[in-house]
């Protein structure tokens, strides 16, 4: 290493190795986003099939598990975890469906769904994505929502998912009472300005990281030719050849040269 290094030096390097720069950096985006398209981002999207509708009717119920055994390891805060994870079972799913199903035909939930809501594609599974659960922060308490559009199917859901927490509860021995805390419901609007089909999503993330990609592998390559020029310098000027033992007859400038 030179013991004057300047910027010049920096400068004539990187000159000297802008094609591999400019290489690297567009191999490097070209990775990237090769990478981010086989395993895309998540983008944003409304998670509810609600047809047209331009807003939701979401009523939610606060409760908490009262346990009556005489067990010490079982609470109210594991209980709370165990019947939550019982949502994701089929038998909770096809429970609370059959209940709906009862007092509303498909047909009929298709109607008031809107357009993008058909009757082939109501299923248990589809239904159980208005109802989701949250718990407070001593995990003692559950909040169980359903949103939909209609206020009365609605309540229906929330009632089909409260009957199997109870259901749940009466096959632990009835020693688990379902106390409930609250009831409250709101009109959540939703924002159509905004809906963009996945693709066009899709693609304006790719965009943003192509350029984002090729900004960063620029900075890595070039901060990478600093390092090669700082560790394995060229020879730049007279006292460069004089550090190594070379005698200099002369310097001739660029415009003398010419």
């Amino acid at each position: 290493m030179f013991e004057h290094f300047g910027l010049k030096d920096v400068f004539v390097g990187i000159w000297k190795y802008k094609w591999k720069i400019l290489i690297a950096s567009v191999l490097g985006t070209v990775i990237i986003v090769a990478i981010c398209a086989l395993f895309p981002f998540k983008t944003e999207k409304i998670d509810l099939d609600v047809g047209n509708v331009s807003e939701l009717q979401m009523k939610t119920v606060s409760f908490y598990l009262d346990y009556k055994g005489t067990g010490e390891s079982v609470t109210s805060k594991s209980l709370s975890a165990a019947f939550l994870a019982t949502m994701n079972d089929k038998e909770c799913r096809e429970y609370t469906a059959d209940l709906v199903l009862d007092k509303y035909s498909k047909k009929d939930i298709a109607g008031f769904m809107g357009n993008g809501v058909t009757e082939a594609s109501i299923t248990t599974n589809s239904l159980a994505q208005y109802v989701f659960s949250t718990t407070d922060e001593d995990k003692f308490a559950i909040k169980l929502t359903a949103r939909t559009s209609d206020e009365a199917f609605t309540e229906t859901l929330l009632d089909a998912y409260m009957s199997w927490f109870k259901q749940v509860a009466a096959n632990a021995g009835s020693q688990v009472n379902v106390v409930e805390l609250s009831r409250n419901e709101q009109v959540v609007s939703i924002d159509n300005s905004n809906t963009k089909t996945l693709m066009e999503k899709q693609q304006w993330s790719l965009t943003k990281v192509a350029a984002l990609a090729f900004v960063v592998c620029v900075l890595l390559s070039v901060i990478g030719a600093f390092f090669k020029i700082l560790f394995a310098p060229t020879l730049n000027r007279k006292s460069d050849f004089e550090a190594v033992g070379l005698t200099v007859l002369g310097e001739v400038s660029i415009k003398e040269r010419n």
